[in-house]
This record gives C-alpha cells, sequence and structure tokens, in this order.
C-alpha cells in the first residue's frame, strides 16, 4: 500500500532535515498504518507464543546413524565374502576342468570331445580383450597366440567359419603376422597334413595359406574361414550403409520400396560377416565391448562367472551349452 501525500511529505521533510523533525514514535505511528494486520499476527504468534527449546546434543539421530553403518557393513562384508568364496571355488573348478580335459594338442582329443555333440554351430565368434595396462608387444603376440589356438579348435570341431572381434582392430594391421602364426599352430597340431586357411577381414584382400589351394583347399572337409572385425565395423558401417542407400534413392537407382530388412541384412552379411551361431566370451560378465549388434539377433551368448582366461575348458563348455540350447524363434 502506497504513502498518502501528507505523510510522504513529512517523510520528505524529515528526510532533508537529517532526520531531526519526526521522532521515532511518529516514525512507528506512520509505518504502522500502512502494516497489513495478518502480517502483525504472525509476528507476534512467531514472538510472543512460539515456545523455546532447550539444546540437545541428538542422541537419538546419532545412535539411527551408528545402527545404519552397521547394518550396511554387514551387508557389504556378506556379500563380498560371498564374492570372494564364489571366484576361489570357480577359480579351482576351472583349473581342474582345465587339466581334466586338457587336448595334449592331439586333434583326436577334441574331435572326440565334440563328436558326441548334438548340434554343432556353423559359424562361432569370440571376444578378444587386449589390456590397456600393458605393453603393445606382448600384448599383440598374447592375442595373436590366443586367435591361432581358437583357429586349431575350430579346426578339429569341424566348425567351418571362426569370426575373432578385436576392440582397436590391432589384427587387422598385423594380418601377415597373424597369418603366419596360425599356420605355425596348424603344424604343431596336424603336422604335414595341414588343412586349409582362409584369412580375410571386412572390405579387404582375402588372404589364401594352405598347403592345397583354390578349389582344393575349399573342397577341404577341414577348411577353416578366420575373420578378422572390429569396432568400425560396427555403428560405422550401418552408417555407411544408411547413407548409400539413399543417395542411390535419391538418384532414382534404388526404389524406396525395395529398402527392406532383407536387402540391409544381405548388404550387412555380405560386406561385414554373416550372423554367427555362437558368442563365447573369455570374461567373467557379458560385455559386448562394441561388437556389432547387428548380427547377433538370434546369436547364442556364452560365458563362464568369473572366468578371466581363454581356455579350452571354456570352448568346450560354450559348444556343449549351444548343443543343449533350445531355439524358439516363433512364426
Amino acid at each position: 500500500m502506497a504513502l498518502t501525500l501528507k505523510d510522504r511529505k513529512v517523510y520528505r521533510t524529515d528526510e532533508v532535515a537529517r532526520h531531526e523533525v519526526l521522532s521515532d514514535d511518529d516514525k512507528r505511528k506512520i509505518i504502522h498504518e500502512y502494516l497489513p494486520e495478518e502480517s502483525l499476527e504472525e509476528d507476534e504468534k512467531w514472538t510472543d507464543h512460539r515456545p523455546v527449546r532447550n539444546g540437545r546434543f541428538g542422541v537419538r539421530r546419532a545412535l539411527r546413524n551408528k545402527l545404519h553403518l552397521l547394518i550396511f557393513t554387514i551387508i557389504h562384508s556378506i556379500f563380498s565374502l560371498y564374492i570372494r568364496i564364489r571366484q576361489a571355488w570357480h577359480t579351482v573348478l576351472y583349473r581342474i576342468r582345465s587339466i581334466a580335459y586338457y587336448h595334449h594338442r592331439t586333434p583326436a582329443i577334441i574331435e572326440k570331445d565334440t563328436a558326441a555333440l548334438k548340434k554343432k554351430p556353423k559359424h562361432i565368434s569370440v571376444i578378444l580383450k587386449i589390456d590397456q595396462a600393458g605393453r603393445q608387444g606382448p600384448e599383440l603376440e598374447r592375442l595373436v597366440n590366443e586367435a591361432a589356438e581358437m583357429a586349431v579348435w575350430c579346426t578339429c570341431a569341424k566348425i567351418p567359419m571362426l569370426t575373432i572381434y578385436e576392440r582397436t582392430g590391432l589384427f587387422k594391421r598385423y594380418l601377415p603376422q597373424v597369418q603366419q602364426v596360425i599356420m605355425q599352430k596348424f603344424r604343431s597340431y596336424f603336422g604335414r597334413h595341414q588343412p586349409s586357411l582362409t584369412i580375410s577381414m571386412p572390405h579387404g584382400d582375402e588372404i589364401l595359406e594352405s598347403p592345397a589351394v583354390g578349389d582344393f583347399a575349399r573342397a577341404d572337409p577341414r577348411h577353416l574361414n578366420v575373420h578378422f572385425i572390429s569396432a568400425e565395423d560396427g555403428r560405422d558401417s550401418m552408417v555407411d550403409l544408411t547413407r548409400t542407400l539413399t543417395e542411390m534413392s535419391q538418384k532414382a537407382k534404388l526404389s524406396p520400396k525395395d529398402i527392406g530388412l532383407d536387402l540391409i541384412d544381405a548388404e550387412l552379411s555380405e560386406g561385414i560377416m554373416p550372423e554367427p551361431d555362437l558368442l563365447v566370451l573369455f570374461g567373467p560378465h557379458v560385455e559386448l565391448d562394441g561388437y556389432p549388434p547387428w548380427p547377433i539377433r538370434l546369436t547364442e551368448i556364452s560365458c563362464l562367472k568369473d572366468n578371466q582366461e581363454v581356455g579350452y575348458q571354456v570352448f568346450i563348455s560354450a559348444l556343449r551349452k549351444f548343443s543343449s540350447a533350445q531355439f524358439r524363434k516363433g512364426r
């Protein structure tokens, strides 16, 4: 509420005279007339009738916080103990299995382990990871040896295609060296009678290395196709395909009605890789690490809890799970 003209003049006169005209009581009377009644009641209620509390140390609150901390510590300790016991149990169990099911670099043992399976995948894919904290040289050697072991196991199990995924694309930069290591591994397992081998990568030239070449190599029942992919073959490839189809549609080279799931799936399968039947993870959790998402719609994914190594027992366990799995694709 604004001041009246009379009160405003009196207030201005007092201000010019340096507040010597009006006393404190006169100023209080002028302001009192313009204050709302509710505010006065609220002020009186909080100033005059508000109960005064005595100071407390908050003993109840402190005890409640200590109780919550104790419960959290007990739950955390029990869960940590469970995780440690589970990890130790799985570590011992995997060690026993690795000794009991060791192949001794004998193809006949691997064939015997996989011969009783009801069904086997025709295309298997694995994810190998590089340790960023380690040096590149030893890490590259370890990855190449693991890839060579996987190639030999697939050949002995008569799985015709193996796709190896490594996020950074390290295999692609050293493809000739990887080829030599795999062939050396073949010689250590098979001796002179080596199976044929094809090594390839998306958008790259095919490398064929085997005792026989051409159609004779491909006619070998133990012939293995090893395909290397990386993270750049995932979403980036889908973006490039989308851009290409859009440009073809704008230039009237392709009708928009012809663009469908079948065309996209055929282009991605031909340009990158077909959909694998089984994806094997050598880690304790299901972490795809940037693996291309489109080719694993119906793929069976296998991993062992608390496992950190690339071992033969993990490979056999994945094949057995695939053999007993039921695929219900619907209609």
